[in-house]
């Protein structure tokens, strides 16, 4: 009798518990997408967190119910959160707290597995969009001096093979960087089996981020994946490119400076790395000098710390020249590369406004031989051996 009256108050109890939870409306059919905003602002970015959240309400009052889910993790220096946007029964966007995280570092693996568990197995849904949010350093790896490669909490950041380690065991239909220096292609090879597309900036992203009140629109949008990865970049793009003029005035208030976005389809990238290995193998050997002056670098200004992300068409064309084999490798970076758009200029933090004359909107990184260090961990992509590099000499 004892051992039932003790079962009774601990259900009693978990129910009384969970009740402080706010519990998730778990939509009875599958239909739509769900799409999650992580958003890793544990750091200098915490004060964007706020006005991004704002914009995800204002952008889906557009949006019905019924066409999706629209989750953000928001881990901004106070307890992280998870919040569904949704519109409650007279069409008012509000804001639901899913779950309330005790502080944790929103850049470890484990972390990361838990949100995206949570996240999906409470909004199952036909598709799945995830938009990952903050300081970002392509490939480069963290513990690289300034290095943030994706990610910040604190004093933590996220390799790329944690990344692609906290993702494994999803597919979405497009990851979203918004966060500098992401569209590269070490970091679309390594996670070509997570996602069809990846939409960012092979440069730096304009300090307000990306313009949320105009995107969520197309991240819901009804059409082929790849016309809502465009659909993404565009909007994105559209929004800075009516207010640029060249940086004059330009502040987080209203940006002026310029943006650059594009867009990569994975299923065409090991043809991509099988071109460039044709290029690769062919115009370069170990005693080869890479003449980098005249190939467009996405971080020119980031003296005195050497450079890491030049274009991949460019440096391409600096190998071969208007050959046939140039144009036989451009015919494939196109289908890789199905959309990119950039400003006249774009803004540097590192010391104001550069040209982007003559970018194509992928980077890749050209080794220097004195950085042995990086050269060796970048020899874990597995960019570098599918690309060629390894057989090249040059690192």
């Amino acid at each position: 009798m004892k051992k039932a009256i003790y079962n009774c108050l601990l259900s009693c109890v978990l129910v009384v518990f969970y009740a402080c939870r706010d519990t998730p409306d778990v939509p009875d059919t599958i239909n739509g997408r769900t799409v999650l905003v992580y958003m890793a602002a544990d750091n200098s970015l915490s004060s964007f967190a706020g006005n991004d959240f704002d914009e995800m309400m204002e952008g889906f009052a557009e949006i019905d119910n019924n066409a999706g889910n629209l989750i953000v993790y928001l881990d901004d220096k106070i307890k992280p959160q998870l919040i569904q946007i949704k519109k409650d029964n007279v069409g008012k966007v509000v804001r639901q707290v899913i779950w309330t995280y005790d502080d944790q570092n929103s850049v470890d693996v484990k972390v990361m597995r838990d949100v995206l568990l949570r996240t999906f197995d409470n909004f199952p849904a036909k598709s799945y969009g995830l938009v990952l949010w903050s300081h970002g350093e392509g490939w480069l790896p963290y513990w690289k001096k300034t290095s943030r490669s994706f990610g910040q909490d604190g004093d933590d950041r996220m390799n790329i093979s944690d990344l692609r380690n906290a993702l494994r065991s999803y597919h979405f239909d497009f990851i979203l960087f918004d966060a500098c220096f992401m569209q590269a292609v070490e970091v679309a090879y390594e996670l070509r089996t997570c996602s069809d597309y990846f939409i960012g900036s092979p440069t730096e992203i304009p300090g307000p981020g990306a313009p949320y009140q105009t995107i969520v629109k197309s991240m819901f949008a009804t059409g082929s994946t790849k016309e809502t990865a465009i659909g993404i970049a565009r909007s994105y793009y559209d929004f800075y490119a009516l207010k640029y003029n060249g940086g004059q005035g330009s502040s987080n208030q209203n940006w002026t400076g310029g943006v650059s976005v594009s867009v990569v389809k994975s299923a065409e990238l090991e043809q991509l790395a099988v071109a460039t290995k044709n290029i690769f193998t062919q115009y370069l050997k170990s005693e080869t000098v890479i003449n980098i002056s005249g190939i467009m670098c996405y971080d020119p200004l980031r003296y005195p710390y050497p450079s890491y992300y030049y274009d991949i068409d460019g440096f391409i064309h600096s190998l071969t020249g208007e050959n046939t084999d140039y144009t036989l490798w451009s015919m494939v970076f196109e289908n890789a590369v199905p959309y990119f758009e950039t400003t006249d200029k774009n803004f540097s933090a590192y010391g104001g406004m550069f040209s982007m004359k003559n970018t194509k909107g992928l980077s890749i990184y050209i080794p220097n031989k004195s950085l042995t260090e990086t050269n060796t961990f970048y020899s874990t992509y597995k960019w570098y051996t599918a690309a060629g590099w390894d057989t090249t000499g040059q690192f």
